[in-house]
C-alpha cells in the first residue's frame, strides 16, 4: 500500500494552510472597496469605533482574512497614534492567539509527527528551535520570524504546527511586529482625510520597502544558514555510519 500524500496525513491543517494563503488575498480584494466608508465612520464615533476596530482586527487576521499593515494603518487614520498604537498591537496579539488556537486544534501533532519523520526536516528542526525549545531560543526565532513582512496566518500556522509553545509565541510576536505596525499607524495617521489601499500605499516612504527587503532577505538567509549546516552535520554523521569499519 502507497504511503498516504503529505496533504492527507495533515489532515485538517491542510485545508488550513492552504486557507491561510488564499483567504488574506481574497480578502485584500473584497474588504478594502469598503474602507472609505468604514474609515471616516470609526474616526467619527471613536468610543464604539474603537471597539468595533478591534473586535474586527482580531478576527480578520485570526481568521486570515487580512493582511495586519493595512488594518493598523486603518487604524492610525481613525484614532491616531495615541490609541491606534495600542488597540492595533492589541488587535494582532489576540488575533495570533486565534490563529495559533485554531491552527492548534486542526494540526494537534500531525505536523511535529510528520517532520520527525523526515531526518532532514527534523534536523533543522533542531537546529532552529532545540531539542527541548528552550524558551530564550524559540523567543528568538518567533521574534526573527515575525520582523519581516511574513503572511500573519502561515506564520502562526507555523509556528503552532511545529509546537510552539505560546509563552515564546506570543511575547515573540509581540516583538517582532510591534515595530512595523507602530509604522503603519503612523503612516495612517498622516494621510489627512481621506483612507484607501492605495493611499496608504503612496503615504508609504520609499525607505520602508527598501528596509523590509532587506530585513526579509536577512532573515532568510540566517535561516537558511542554519538549515543548511543542520543538513550538512546530519549528511556527515550518516556518511559515518554507513563507513565500513577498517580490515
Amino acid at each position: 500500500m502507497s504511503n498516504p500524500s503529505l496533504f492527507k496525513r495533515l489532515g485538517p491543517a491542510g485545508p488550513i494552510a492552504l486557507a491561510a494563503v488564499i483567504l488574506p488575498l481574497v480578502g485584500w480584494l473584497v474588504i478594502p472597496s469598503n474602507m472609505d466608508r468604514i474609515a471616516p465612520w470609526l474616526r467619527e464615533h471613536r468610543a464604539e469605533g474603537l471597539a468595533i476596530y478591534l473586535a474586527g482586527f482580531i478576527l480578520l487576521t485570526g481568521l486570515a482574512l487580512m493582511p495586519t499593515h493595512l488594518l493598523a494603518a486603518l487604524g492610525g487614520f481613525a484614532f491616531g497614534m495615541a490609541w491606534g498604537v495600542p488597540t492595533s498591537v492589541l488587535g494582532f496579539v489576540l488575533g495570533a492567539v486565534l490563529g495559533y488556537e485554531i491552527a492548534r486544534l486542526a494540526s494537534k501533532d500531525r505536523v511535529l509527527q510528520i517532520i520527525d519523520d523526515n531526518p532532514r526536516w527534523r534536523a533543522v528542526k533542531l537546529a532552529l528551535l532545540g531539542e527541548k525549545q528552550s524558551f530564550g531560543r524559540t523567543l528568538w526565532m518567533v521574534t526573527l520570524t515575525r520582523l519581516p513582512l511574513t503572511p500573519f496566518a502561515a506564520v502562526n500556522l507555523l509556528h503552532a504546527g511545529v509546537g510552539v509553545a505560546r509563552g515564546p509565541y506570543l511575547l515573540g510576536t509581540l516583538l517582532g511586529m510591534t515595530p512595523r505596525t507602530v509604522l503603519a499607524v503612523f503612516i495612517g495617521a498622516g494621510l489627512g482625510e481621506t483612507f484607501s489601499p492605495e493611499a496608504v500605499k503612496s503615504g508609504s516612504p520609499a525607505w520602508v520597502m527598501w528596509t523590509g527587503i532587506a530585513i526579509t532577505g536577512a532573515v532568510v538567509m540566517y535561516v537558511g544558514h542554519l538549515a543548511s549546516r543542520a543538513i550538512d552535520r546530519l549528511t556527515a554523521q550518516q556518511e559515518q555510519t554507513q563507513d565500513p569499519p577498517a580490515a
